[in-house]
């Protein structure tokens, strides 16, 4: 579960992009991340106050919709940010474009009776130059599109849905890394990067990424980047570990998020005795008692025993952490994360029982909330032989989960490993049935579901649900041929 995309996949992505679509030629967008925003130059205002084409605020989102059923729950979601991010100042504007032609009073009358409570400004885009100048600009093919801007500068653009409101409090605490969308917005800039990357010209990578970094200065992608250069050079053992521990200082004095995320790529690029001796200093220092992520600098503290086979040494760590992080949901996440991704789990099966425990009612978030739901479910069920609690720990899973994704994984898990047998498949037909009713379903939760059904003894509804997997599956933008075909020998037995 993550909604951030790491630094060592950007790496990847960085390298990647050389290889994809060296055939289009379209070109970057003109309106990218870390730029200044065009004026917003809207027909008409209606609702809010009006943002000025000379002054506009300094941070806020804007939002391009229509006025359908999605544009009118956007606008419940943007007028959501201002609540729930009141004490940043963020200002949230909505674009529409004109509704049919038809008179103004219509729009107006349609943004009321959407809008009831909420503190949000509204335009009519009706000569269309605000999405000129923004949506285009961007590349943007179609609404919804939201854009946030932070102190002047474009600090995120993209499809809304889901992501928008996380993203917003990402950008104001300066956990996202702008270098890093900048790579995944501008394919042709990366692709040249890319092709220093792989080509293995080194000074010339490093001379690329510093002209980057006078744009992102806080981008770990970057930083990363010129880490694994400089490492590769003549001499780099010596200079890679001088660039790690200014770039961790530089880093730390600004935002401590992004030097501990240096870190924890440098981690993964390299296995140097002191590079990871400077890590665990500078973690040590930065997981004070002042620190503002002290539980994410403590996890790679845990992680890095971990990977030295320290295991009792990374274990009295985490119950230690474990005791003075109780209260904060943002320092558990960060050790369970840890402990839950280590080769060894089954060690520290013990405090993070209890971590996930006291985690679980902190969170707010619900993707969060899900996923240390499934954690704590994985734990229970897989590590421990307790065959009532396992029964007790899956039921609740069920039905609390309120997302597709580790709705399935629980689902997939009891239906198919010897571990579970008949006595789970009330319980799976029940989680089935809730996981049917959430939105956002794929291919694969629909090929469980049915899975369940199928085995439940409901044939006809086993094929009609497989039908749909199949269908969606084939429908994919990268359509899985391997799982096509897995989907297509399921339905065939289920005719049977």
């Amino acid at each position: 579960m993550t909604r951030k995309i790491t630094t060592l996949l950007a790496l990847s992505l960085t390298a990647s992009l050389l290889l994809a679509q060296e055939k289009d030629k379209e070109p970057d967008p003109t309106l990218t991340i870390g730029d200044t925003p065009a004026p917003v130059q809207v027909s008409h205002w209606l609702k809010g106050p009006k943002f000025s084409r000379k002054k506009p605020p300094e941070t806020f989102v804007i939002t391009f919709i229509d006025a359908d059923e999605k544009g009118a729950a956007l606008l419940q979601e943007v007028g959501r940010i201002t609540k729930d991010y009141k004490s940043s100042k963020i200002k949230a504007l909505a674009v529409l474009p004109p509704i049919e032609k038809k008179p103004i009073a219509d729009a107006r009358a349609w943004v009321k009776a959407n809008t009831k409570g909420l503190s949000v400004t509204v335009g009519l885009d009706k000569e269309g130059r605000t999405r000129k100048a923004w949506m285009e600009a961007m590349q943007a093919k179609a609404v919804p599109h939201s854009a946030i801007v932070h102190d002047g500068k474009i600090a995120w653009e993209g499809r809304p849905e889901d992501v928008l409101h996380d993203n917003v409090g990402e950008v104001l605490a300066g956990r996202l890394d702008l270098g890093l969308h900048w790579i995944l917005r501008n394919r042709n800039q990366a692709n040249v990067i890319g092709r220093a990357m792989m080509s293995r010209k080194h000074e010339e990578l490093i001379g690329l990424v510093d002209e980057r970094l006078k744009k992102f200065p806080e981008s770990v992608n970057f930083y990363g980047l010129k880490f694994r250069a400089i490492s590769r050079m003549k001499d780099g053992k010596a200079k890679s570990l001088a660039f790690f521990e200014q770039g961790i200082e530089t880093l730390a004095k600004t935002n401590q998020y992004a030097a501990i995320s240096f870190a924890e790529s440098v981690n993964s690029l390299s296995r140097s005795p002191e590079v990871i001796e400077a890590a665990m200093t500078a973690m040590h220092g930065l997981s004070g008692a002042e620190a503002r992520y002290p539980g994410k600098a403590v996890a790679l503290q845990i992680k890095i025993l971990d990977q030295q086979g320290k295991n009792q040494d990374a274990l009295a760590l985490a119950k230690k952490a474990f005791e003075r992080f109780k209260a904060s949901a943002a320092d558990l996440r960060a050790l369970s994360g840890s402990l839950g991704n280590s080769k060894k789990v089954a060690v520290y099966k013990d405090v993070l029982r209890p971590i996930l425990e006291a985690r679980i009612p902190l969170e707010t978030d619900p993707i969060y909330k899900d996923g240390a739901l499934y954690l704590h479910w994985q734990i229970v069920a897989w590590l421990y032989d307790d065959a009532e609690t396992t029964m007790a720990i899956t039921k609740r899973a069920l039905e609390q989960l309120s997302r597709p994704d580790p709705m399935n994984g629980v689902l997939w898990d009891i239906l198919t490993e010897k571990k579970f047998g008949d006595e789970y498949l009330d319980l799976a037909m029940t989680g089935t049935e809730r996981m049917l009713a959430m939105k956002g379903l794929g291919p694969n939760q629909l090929d469980t579901a049915a899975l369940a059904c199928w085995k439940k003894g409901d044939k006809k509804r086993a094929i009609t649900l497989q039908e749909r997997a199949l269908k969606a599956a084939k429908a994919d933008e990268y359509p899985d041929e391997d799982l096509i075909q897995e989907f297509e020998k399921k339905l065939l037995k289920y005719k049977k």
